[in-house]
């Protein structure tokens, strides 16, 4: 998907495989697979300090796009995973702000990750037989809840 298409990730609102298969099949985008899946992560996330001091950007491993976070989502429909938008990174107090909300994953299991943090596996391990390999890391990483 180009990221004119990118489906805007709204705080509050949750998606499941479902809704995800309905707008890959209305439009008629291919379905990817464990070997086609290549993440693509946001680099302009930023921590807003306060005034005075710049914007920090926020480490784009945590900040997985939202088709990438969907095409996630159908690779993994078995554990029902269900996206939703938070900041990519939980901090406790401070005058400090998030510049924008990023994917996140809860399965079936109750585990909740940052879905950049999933798609790490795929990183370095795409393509035959690399997706499988980063298919089965995931799934290591999901069952320890």
């Amino acid at each position: 998907m180009s990221q004119g298409k990118e489906v805007a990730v709204q705080q509050g609102k949750r998606i499941s495989v479902q809704q995800v298969r309905d707008i890959f099949e209305a439009g008629d985008l291919p379905m990817p697979t464990a070997v086609t899946y290549r993440p693509d992560f946001w680099d302009n996330i930023y921590v807003v300090n306060p005034p005075g001091f710049p914007p920090t950007q926020i480490n784009p491993t945590y900040c997985l796009s939202v088709t990438s976070a969907m095409e996630l989502m159908l690779i993994l429909a078995d554990l029902e995973p269900i996206g939703y938008a938070a900041p990519p990174l939980t901090y406790t107090g401070g005058p400090y702000s998030i510049s924008s909300d990023v994917p996140w994953l809860e399965f079936n299991n109750g585990a909740v990750r940052n879905a950049g943090q999933v798609a790490q596996y795929w990183v370095n391990n795409n393509g035959d037989p690399g997706g499988h390999t980063a298919e089965s890391r995931a799934r290591q990483d999901i069952a320890w809840g």
